[in-house]
């Protein structure tokens, strides 16, 4: 005979902590630094409440309080090991404030996931990855609705336009230290000649990181950058970027590609002319993606920490929702240098 379960209550949790049903109930709703209930207090009422494997009742808690508890997800692609990550902080950080995920996704089109988002009431959205096909008046729509925006991981910037949309919102990764990780670690390692390969002109990452390098390589040569006008995928536009770049200045010795992807071709084109890694040309990468460590020779890259980037977008969300001041709308994430044997 299978063993009956039964639903742990609060009364349960206060009976085993000795604090009372009200204080618990506190506790639990996130509200223990504003009723004045001490670090030490809150960490024993959520430890014996996880003991005892208490779980709320969201849905309840929703009608009471005339909210629906969902946050919209606007997922623009799966694609990207970045994204994919950023996207699980975000939803492991959500049930632990309280607040249910509804995740939808771009390939459905904007106008399917703006109905779902107003159908549903959400109290706020979070724009998951670039997000280029959104029309700009969009933005007003939802303010329309008191529906609050944070982007994670990519400002905004639109694909037709070239317009952005800087009053939103933002955690990103701090594109301009990244670079400027990159071209000091180059430098040290004596390299004299530093290009670098564009990314997509539909990215705001494409040109915070080009801008960076252009400001920062001045300081010890003129620019040395390779375009590529098509939209080539980004493997694609390594190879052919590399390929630029050697035919027009013979005297370059480091590349540092928009992304991991944008080096990875890159190397390809220089391992196919004989050009030795890292010995006549160095290579550095941005994004850390799995593949990096394994390539051949394994890539130097700038890491992003995407966990981090979720989890913050999700505390500036819950700080929009609650109408709380803020000292930032615009936070950015701190990057680390890994080296591996493309520079060394």
């Amino acid at each position: 005979m299978k063993q009956k379960t039964t639903k742990v209550r609060l009364k349960d949790i206060a009976r085993e902590t000795g604090y009372s049903v009200s204080t618990v109930a506190k506790v639990l709703s996130g509200s223990a630094k504003k009723a004045r209930i001490s670090d030490a207090t809150a960490h024993e009422v959520l430890s014996v409440a996880r003991q005892l494997g208490y779980a709320p009742n969201l849905m309840a808690r929703n009608l009471r309080s005339k909210k629906s508890g969902l946050i919209g997800i606007y997922l623009a692609s799966a694609n990207d090991s970045i994204i994919a990550a950023t996207l699980t902080a975000i939803l492991q950080e959500l049930p632990a404030k309280g607040y249910v995920p509804l995740l939808t996704v771009e390939d459905t089109g904007y106008a399917t996931c703006h109905e779902t988002w107003i159908h549903n009431r959400v109290e706020g959205l979070l724009f998951c990855g670039p997000i280029q096909n959104i029309p700009l008046n969009c933005f007003t729509e939802l303010e329309k609705n008191n529906i609050p925006i944070v982007t994670a991981g990519n400002p905004y910037k639109s694909q037709d336009t070239r317009m952005s949309a800087p009053e939103l919102a933002v955690v990103q990764i701090d594109n301009r230290l990244g670079i400027q990780l990159t071209i000091d670690h180059m430098l040290e390692k004596g390299r004299k000649r530093i290009a670098f390969i564009t990314g997509p002109p539909w990215h705001s990452d494409a040109d915070e990181r080009k801008a960076a390098y252009e400001a920062l390589i001045c300081k010890h040569h003129p620019p040395v950058i390779a375009e590529i006008a098509g939209r080539e995928l980004f493997w694609q536009r390594g190879f052919l970027g590399a390929e630029q770049l050697i035919q027009r200045d013979a005297r370059i010795d480091a590349i540092i590609a928009y992304d991991d992807n944008v080096a990875l071709g890159a190397m390809k084109y220089l391992s196919d002319n004989h050009i030795n890694i890292p010995e006549d040309i160095a290579i550095a990468g941005f994004d850390n993606q799995p593949f990096s460590e394994y390539s051949i020779p394994s890539l130097t890259t700038i890491h992003q920490p995407a966990d981090e980037i979720g989890r913050q977008s999700v505390e500036l969300l819950e700080k929009l929702i609650r109408h709380q001041t803020l000292q930032e709308n615009h936070i950015y994430i701190k990057p680390s240098l890994v080296v591996r044997a493309s520079t060394a």
